[in-house]
Formats: structure tokens, C-alpha cells, sequence
């Protein structure tokens, strides 16, 4: 189970709900092996929990194998925007642009 004092320094300040959050996924099909791929490659998921577009600079480990988000692009978008409601709901609203821009087009997310 994640832990904050079993997290490496500095690896996030997620709160104890975010970290049960990211375990659930984890023991999900599709997020399988989130939490381990977080701890392990420490330096990216920090970048994106620092960085100002974060839905723009996530990690995506469901890039290997044969997850349908590795070739799907909209079911990689919406992994995305999970991730960012769970770890970064300040750009949720922006993930969820690009989610429906992904989805639906991107004339309608940019109506006037």
C-alpha cells in the first residue's frame, strides 16, 4: 500500500486520499501497475506534478504491451484525464478540453 513515509523525498505531497486513489487504480485492469511505475520512475511523475500543463507532460505506462491506449488515442486521452482528476484536479478543466477535442473534434471545443 502506498504510503507518504514509504514514498521516495520529494516524489510528490499527494494527500492520503490521492494516495488511496492511485492505489485503486492501481489494482484496477487498465491502471495496472500504476503505483509501481510511479515509484519507480520518481523523476517523471514529479516533472508532472510540478510542471504548469501537467495533462501535457504525463507519464503514460500503458504505453507497452497491449493496452488498447497505446493505439488508441482517445482511450489514452481519457487514462489522461483520470490521472489528472486524481493527481492534479487544478487542470482538470484543461484535461477535459483535451479529452473531448481527442473525442468528439476539436471544432467543438471551440465554439464561438
Amino acid at each position: 500500500m502506498l504510503e507518504p513515509q514509504n514514498l521516495p523525498v520529494g516524489l510528490f505531497d499527494l494527500t492520503k486520499t490521492q494516495l488511496a486513489q492511485v492505489e485503486e487504480l492501481s489494482n484496477s485492469q487498465q491502471f495496472s501497475g500504476l503505483a509501481d511505475h510511479m515509484l519507480s520512475n520518481e523523476e517523471k511523475w514529479t516533472q508532472m506534478m510540478n510542471t504548469a500543463l501537467a495533462e501535457q507532460d504525463m507519464p503514460e505506462p500503458w504505453m507497452n504491451g497491449t493496452d488498447l491506449a497505446s493505439t488508441n488515442e482517445v482511450a489514452r486521452t481519457l487514462k489522461k484525464l483520470i490521472l489528472i482528476r486524481v493527481l492534479r484536479p487544478d487542470r482538470l478543466f484543461a484535461a477535459s478540453n483535451q479529452f473531448v477535442s481527442k473525442a468528439l473534434g476539436d471544432e467543438i471545443v471551440n465554439i464561438n
